[in-house]
């Protein structure tokens, strides 16, 4: 039979409490593509159809078949794949291998997150509403078995569990009518089952309700993890928790306080420099010039008495027409106080910055186009510094500033300090 199928091990879990109903675990001899996994299964059913058992097959490839026996270990994966490790042993196990509540709480939760994404599947209304309904049967009453393992118990699929349900309404997690949805479900999941055998053309969908079903199941899930998160969480894990919120909110106000505190500095106009000895001689501004567009080589210091430079050649005899960058340092003065725009007009990259801080920007290879800040200002002189380069083709930069973007004008000489 194994050089039949292929197989190097062949293990027989019972599948149901029906008798002569198996699911084939079987580890290939190679990682085998779908079409000869598939023919493995046709023959491995074959095999045991011949002595009257009906088996179900599961073929792992040998990376699939290590991972299976390193979560279940070989002396019991098999009984524990089958339906008599119920929910009560199953997480009595995850206890006594993970005693720490943190660990029964993750393997919970993992376990509601695959029923969360059958859910999810199931809602896009591809699939027949009979088998929607019995998918939804079959997770409620995992839900059900689940949440009366937390107690030690097991759930016996008839209505005197609904008298044992009302321990779990006490705390406020579950409500008297859930212990009702899975009794529903199922009845639900048997009615639709039989009207696709009489009535196979119409859709269960609508008569059913299957949406409502499929919203109750998603129901009884987020009610057992908030249960769990609840039940499995620790008084030093909820302590530590609490330190990480109160953290979290002294942060949130530090950040609240910060946010505040640049809102009212951006309100609050800047102060001009107050010694007026350092500007002097007005009427222009000293300019460094520099070869390549990252300030590399510098060629040249002049004073030019404004920034507003528009030519397709070079700047000055001594540098070469493009692939040129050039900084401004000087003074700036603001005959008026209040709020003003901030402007530098560049063809390639320009920035501007006022007081040390950065104003407007577009540093990078484009057109002529503006870049704006917004200053609030009082009158008097303020230290600026302008920075421009100009890849290749035209080179144009202009400073300027008005009260608005709509109303600019060059910054005249006057404005600008120092000559030299």
């Amino acid at each position: 039979m194994a050089a039949l199928a292929g197989l190097e091990d062949l293990a027989l879990v019972q599948l149901s409490r029906l008798p002569e109903s198996y699911l084939a675990v079987g580890r290939l001899r190679g990682a085998e593509a779908a079409e000869a996994r598939s023919a493995a299964s046709r023959q491995l059913v074959d095999f045991f159809r011949q002595r009257r058992l009906t088996i179900y097959p599961a073929l792992y490839a040998p990376a699939r078949w290590a991972a299976l026996e390193a979560v279940l270990p070989r002396a019991s994966w098999a009984e524990r794949l089958s339906p008599v490790w119920g929910a009560a042993r199953q997480l009595e196990f995850q206890r006594r291998a993970s005693p720490q509540p943190r660990q029964t709480r993750q393997w919970l939760l993992a376990v509601l997150k695959g029923h969360r994404a059958v859910i999810d599947a199931v809602r896009g209304g591809e699939l027949p509403g009979h088998v929607v309904l019995g998918l939804c049967a079959s997770i409620a009453r995992d839900v059900m078995e689940l949440l009366f393992a937390t107690r030690g118990d097991a759930f016996d699929d008839d209505y005197g569990a609904l008298t044992a349900f009302a321990a779990f309404t006490t705390d406020g997690h579950f409500a008297t009518e859930d212990g009702y949805c899975y009794f529903e479900l199922r009845a639900l999941a048997e009615q639709a089952a039989r009207h696709q055998r009489f009535l196979p053309r119409e859709s269960t969908a609508e008569i059913f309700e299957v949406g409502a079903a499929v919203d109750t199941t998603e129901r009884l899930i987020e009610r057992l993890e908030r249960y769990t998160r609840a039940l499995y969480t620790s008084a030093e894990e909820q302590q530590r928790r609490r330190r990480w919120r109160l953290a979290g909110l002294a942060a949130c106000g530090a950040l609240v306080l910060v946010a505040l505190g640049l809102t009212l500095r951006s309100l609050w106009p800047l102060a001009p420099i107050a010694d007026l000895s350092l500007v002097a001689k007005p009427g222009g501004i000293v300019g460094n010039y520099y070869k390549g567009v990252a300030f590399e080589q510098h060629v040249l210091s002049r004073v030019d008495d404004r920034i507003d430079f528009d030519t397709n050649g070079s700047f000055d005899p001594r540098l070469e027409p493009d692939r040129v960058s050039i900084r401004w340092r000087g003074f700036l003065r603001f005959p008026e106080g209040g709020a003003q725009q901030l402007c530098v007009q560049s063809d390639d990259g320009g920035r501007v910055r006022l007081g040390g801080a950065l104003v407007a920007q577009d540093w990078g290879d484009h057109p002529a186009r503006l870049a704006c800040g917004k200053v609030r200002v009082r009158s008097g002189w303020y230290p600026i510094e302008v920075e421009y380069y100009d890849a290749t083709s035209r080179a144009f930069v202009r400073l300027q500033r008005g009260p608005d973007a709509q109303h600019l004008a060059s910054v005249p000489p006057a404005d600008l300090c120092c000559r030299q």
